[in-house]
């Protein structure tokens, strides 16, 4: 989708052959199209949330739609391209926003998924960009995926909280509204502005030790592919996730074994967590409820 002749935030000027292209494809559709989103930078500890999308990108075999073109919106001195060799010489990767159809008999219904960049600027057009996505596929909802760093165990199973600001789904489910206030990450901008576009909208935050921040937390990102499970409706496969997870609780655990200090910090975390009572709103705790409403089935119990 070229964004290059739009003007600051205008919203994205639409271009026809690809609009019909794309309206052809969405027509293919069931009814119950969701959009699943997640993107790189400050909503993406340890690349947990990016990851999770991936995994289940490739569990569910993602098929390519389409590219936006991040020029307007990506400053290349804050997300670089990556240059890599191959078998016919070298290749740049750009930061790019990749839109894949997951449509397999695994699924129960089909997904948009969003592995987005969160932006530099001219942050609404590019969220316009993707409500744009959302309505030519006829999605009726979103679920933005992120993790942040938080007071957490990495031997504590990650507890993914939800959270959404749309009001029927905190009357009529048990899914409460966050409370959080200040400075907010693209998944927070894109939830506020479709929740106004009339897209009911879901966020799943995966905590990530914060002693624990360069690696790429596996075990969060297991977390979240768990809790989509639950929430979508749909069996995922992560036998290898799994393994990665428990490969990250080893390579931290040594970590903290090496360092006295830390081995006590987590110890004392570890006890206050232990005191703690968990947050109710997660996966479990929603998932029938969720479905039942995307469905416009029964009331909730």
């Amino acid at each position: 989708m070229d964004a290059h002749s739009h003007n600051s935030d205008d919203p994205p000027a639409v271009d026809c052959d690809e609009c019909s292209t794309r309206s052809e494809t969405a027509a293919q559709f069931e009814d119950e199209t969701l959009m699943v989103a997640a993107f790189t930078g400050w909503n993406d500890a340890a690349s947990a949330a990016t990851t999770a999308l991936a995994h289940i990108s490739e569990a569910l075999e993602g098929r390519l739609l389409d590219e936006l073109d991040m020029d307007p919106y990506v400053d290349y001195q804050v997300n670089r391209p990556t240059t890599i060799l191959t078998g016919h010489g070298r290749k740049l990767l750009w930061p790019t926003t990749r839109i894949e159809l997951v449509s397999s008999s695994a699924a129960r219904r089909n997904l948009i998924l969003v592995h987005g960049v969160e932006p530099s600027m001219r942050w609404r057009s590019y969220y316009q960009e993707i409500l744009d996505l959302a309505r030519t596929f006829k999605c009726q909802g979103i679920v933005l995926l992120g993790s942040l760093l938080a007071d957490v165990s990495h031997n504590t199973a990650p507890n993914v909280e939800v959270h959404t600001d749309n009001i029927e789904l905190q009357k009529n489910f048990s899914i409460g509204a966050s409370s959080y206030e200040g400075p907010t990450g693209i998944v927070g901008v894109l939830a506020q502005a479709a929740e106004q576009d009339g897209l009911p909208t879901v966020s799943m935050w995966a905590p990530v030790p914060h002693y624990a921040p360069s690696a790429v937390a596996h075990s969060a990102a297991l977390g979240i592919v768990s809790a989509l499970e639950d929430v979508l409706g749909i069996a995922i496969p992560h036998r290898e996730l799994t393994e990665l997870a428990q490969d990250w609780k080893q390579t931290i655990q040594s970590q903290v074994d090496s360092d006295q200090e830390l081995t006590q910090y987590v110890r004392a975390l570890e006890n206050a967590i232990s005191k703690s009572p968990l947050p109710q709103a997660t996966g479990d705790a929603i998932a029938r409820e969720f479905e039942r409403y995307l469905r416009r089935g029964d009331p909730p119990e």
